[in-house]
């Protein structure tokens, strides 16, 4: 495995690196999956250390520099680094160079994965429930008279569903069309059946 019968200082440097990192970075994979659990352990809000700025003209908005990212440098860092090193022969500098190269692709790469799950998680995330007022809908789960119902809404291109009352002293049924006029609280609204 090492070109001697023992490590050189070099080779157990990229040792460490590519275990050390690949158990951080396989930990704070699971952790994220698990209900983001290691969310606030970054100390930089989640996973953002730099933020590169969005703009009209490009797609490349995603946070470079997280633990995430840091973990996958290092983890291909070291394999990168002691394969060079160990199977191509390419000595310090060379070993050193293509190990760095490496490391910044997989910290690329990284970045921009996880940028596009948080895309994906935060999809939804910009409903505002005052911008139903006016908008259409369908009752859900018919709203008696005087109670409470739910209806759903598309906004955004996603199907919400919110519990919703009459403006009146009457109840609508399931699967009837209806016309949102107020918005009660973060969850509820008030509707009208549609002309």
């Amino acid at each position: 495995m090492f070109r001697g019968p023992d490590p050189t200082t070099i080779e157990l440097a990229y040792m460490i690196c590519a275990f050390g990192g690949a158990a951080f970075f396989i930990l704070r994979v699971v952790m994220s999956l698990v209900g983001g659990i290691g969310e606030g352990m970054d100390g930089f809000d989640g996973d953002s250390d730099l933020h590169v700025q969005d703009s009209d003209s490009s797609d490349v908005a995603f946070k470079f520099v997280s633990f995430n990212a840091i973990g996958a440098f290092f983890m291909m860092f070291g394999f990168a680094g002691l394969t060079s090193f160990i199977e191509f022969g390419l000595g310090y500098f060379g070993s050193l160079v293509v190990a760095c190269l490496v490391g910044f692709f997989a910290m690329y790469l990284t970045a921009l994965f996880f940028s596009q799950v948080r895309k994906l998680q935060s999809a939804g995330d910009d409903f505002n429930i005052k911008k139903t007022v006016g908008e259409s809908a369908e009752v859900y789960q018919r709203i008696p008279k005087n109670g409470q119902g739910k209806v759903q809404i598309t906004m955004n291109g996603q199907l919400r569903e919110l519990d919703a009352s009459t403006e009146g002293d009457y109840s609508i049924e399931s699967f009837k069309k209806v016309v949102i006029t107020d918005v009660i609280g973060v969850q509820e609204v008030v509707v009208r059946p549609a002309e």
